[in-house]
């Protein structure tokens, strides 16, 4: 009852509404698609996985994100191929969610924005960019590291990287020579992050390239805190050179 005197107060008070996280031990997995019903017809985002994602897409949220594992976990399938992510996007999309973006992680946005530099003004890696074999094998003496499988899904098997597509050492070199405009790199890394120092290693290698950026470590590890604090930096750090006003 408090929840649903809350939700009805929210709705008349805020423009658009944010449900993220997961749900509360006991909740029900359709708790989202029932605050998004209510809270209709104001525009929600919705970051969730699981069924609590299933569900709530089924109320047609403005927004939903999720990362790759999250996806693939909801279609019960490994998505291989950009075009198989797309895909699965435009079925949501076809079930009424307004927009689908599905984020890579560290795969994803140095990767895009040197591959594409003309569609970006900004790129911001929070959690480090790093050469990306150097990682997956450092990935593979962890006990608890990232799902393998989902990292060659997204890059591609892991002796064919180096002089790829998918390989941001060679992105980068190929970026500084071709003479472009490229975007305003904003990097950080954790102090306590375990590939601090492979986060280093790449700051330098663009130093050495001549690609302007910007590069800082934030207290902490790898995680939500670290990467908070990186986001809280650049967007000040944009507000001084004026991208963002």
């Amino acid at each position: 009852e408090d929840l649903a005197e809350k939700e009805a107060e929210l709705k008349n008070c805020c423009d658009m509404h944010v449900l993220s996280g997961s749900l509360p031990p006991h909740a029900s997995e359709a708790m989202y698609y029932n605050m998004i019903q209510t809270l209709s017809p104001s525009p929600v985002f919705l970051d969730a996985s699981g069924k609590a994602l299933l569900e709530g897409i089924k109320a047609r949220p403005l927004f939903v994100k999720p990362n790759l594992a999250e996806m693939e976990a909801v279609f019960d399938r490994p998505l291989r191929s950009r075009q198989e992510v797309q895909d699965a996007a435009y079925h949501w999309i076809d079930q009424g969610v307004g927009h689908v973006v599905v984020s890579m992680g560290g795969q994803g946005a140095v990767k895009a924005a040197l591959r594409c530099p003309e569609k970006y003004s900004v790129c911001m890696g929070l959690s480090g960019a790093r050469d990306p074999v150097a990682m997956y094998k450092v990935w593979q003496g962890m006990e608890n590291g990232p799902d393998l499988r989902g990292v060659e899904d997204a890059l591609g098997p892991i002796d064919e990287i180096y002089g790829s597509e998918n390989d941001i050492l060679y992105l980068a070199k190929k970026a500084a020579e071709s003479g472009k405009d490229l975007p305003r790199f904003f990097l950080s890394c954790g102090k306590e992050d375990y590939a601090v120092e492979y986060s280093r290693a790449y700051h330098q290698y663009l130093k050495d390239l001549g690609i302007a950026h910007a590069y800082y470590e934030t207290e902490g590890a790898h995680g939500y805190e670290a990467a908070r604090k990186a986001l809280e930096i650049a967007l000040e750090a944009m507000q001084k050179e004026g991208i963002l006003k």
